[in-house]
């Protein structure tokens, strides 16, 4: 999740479940927060990466997808900084961990026993309890692994960014204002630096802005599902005009919020997802005081509504999409 809210002022086998899942679902469909277990996919994990078993497990998992030794061992210094005082995740109502893994029964079993969603963990201003963010997190192992935008600032209008003013309205705006105007939301040079051990380059830094930026389809209608499936393919084109090429061994997800009255939409949550043995993996880091997770799911629908979670019982985010590389795969909303 990510705290800096939009809001103003302020493989290809390991793809198969993924795709097919998609196509099963297409069109897609409206998902209320209330489904019930029946619906669920059934039981599934989470592990906050605490255990050094589960947290070597999963650089390994990074390292058979492609990504390089450095970044991988800069997320495993994250994590264990993040967590080396606890992460302050309340889970007196947790079923005991294996392995360093909570098992849930089926996604209601989940949302019973939380006290409150990951993303509102409690937390100081401190860099030790406020770390990165799920961008951050993200745009660093993408980043190191060579994906990027280098075309972005080449015919930057085609790319349907917008830039929010503080009256909350979109504006249209070049290049150069965008990216100076935009730039508040990345983390201080001191804390990244102070974190990951190095400067923040610009190209990643501009692999976040554009994940970030909100996109407007300027035709779509009133109907919530009309703007995030136009603006998402505004989004999508604007990435790869960008030169931005969605990886084929894992998948980039997320979460998009949608401003139905100036028909735009943005990203605020960003996550990797991994096909393993029949499993949806989901890697996320939630927000700057919640934990690092990784979560498997035995299908794609408890994965996204998994994602969206934080956001449902926020009135204002009430209507959400999810996304999985190029393809959305589902909407969620609050009744």
């Amino acid at each position: 999740m990510n705290s800096k809210s939009f809001w103003p002022p302020k493989l290809v086998r390991g793809m198969i479940p993924i795709l097919a899942f998609v196509l099963w679902r297409c069109p897609c469909h409206a998902w209320a927060d209330s489904k019930s277990a029946a619906d669920s996919g059934g039981p599934f994990k989470i592990s906050f990466l605490e255990s050094e078993p589960s947290l070597e497990d999963t650089c390994q998992l990074l390292t058979r997808s492609g990504f390089p030794d450095a970044p991988v061992m800069i997320f495993k210094k994250l994590v264990r900084f993040h967590n080396k005082d606890g992460n302050r995740v309340d889970r007196a109502r947790f079923p005991q961990a294996r392995d360093g893994y909570y098992e849930f029964q089926h996604f209601d079993d989940f949302t019973n026993r939380l006290q409150r969603p990951f993303g509102r963990t409690p937390a100081t201003n401190s860099v030790n309890q406020n770390t990165l963010q799920c961008f951050e997190m993200v745009c660093l192992l993408l980043r190191d692994a060579g994906y990027g935008v280098p075309a972005l600032k080449q015919d930057f209008e085609s790319k349907g960014i917008i830039l929010l003013r503080t009256n909350g309205f979109p504006a249209s705006v070049s290049y150069e204002e965008w990216h100076g105007g935009f730039r508040w939301v990345l983390p201080s040079e001191k804390k990244y630096e102070f974190l990951v051990g190095r400067t923040m380059s610009e190209p990643e830094g501009l692999l976040n802005l554009s994940f970030r930026a909100a996109r407007q389809a300027r035709n779509a209608g009133p109907d919530n599902m009309e703007i995030f499936s136009k603006s998402f393919r505004v989004f999508v084109g604007g990435l790869r005009r960008s030169g931005f090429v969605f990886p084929t061994n894992f998948t980039v997800g997320f979460v998009f919020v949608a401003h139905p009255s100036q028909y735009y939409v943005w990203a605020d949550h960003a996550f990797l997802c991994f096909s393993q043995s029949g499993k949806l993996i989901c890697l996320e880091k939630v927000g700057g005081a919640g934990p690092y997770v990784r979560a498997e799911f035995g299908c794609a629908e408890d994965l996204g509504h998994f994602v969206c979670w934080d956001y449902l019982s926020e009135p204002r985010k009430s209507s959400l999409a999810v996304s999985l590389n190029d393809r959305l795969i589902g909407f969620w909303s609050r009744k």
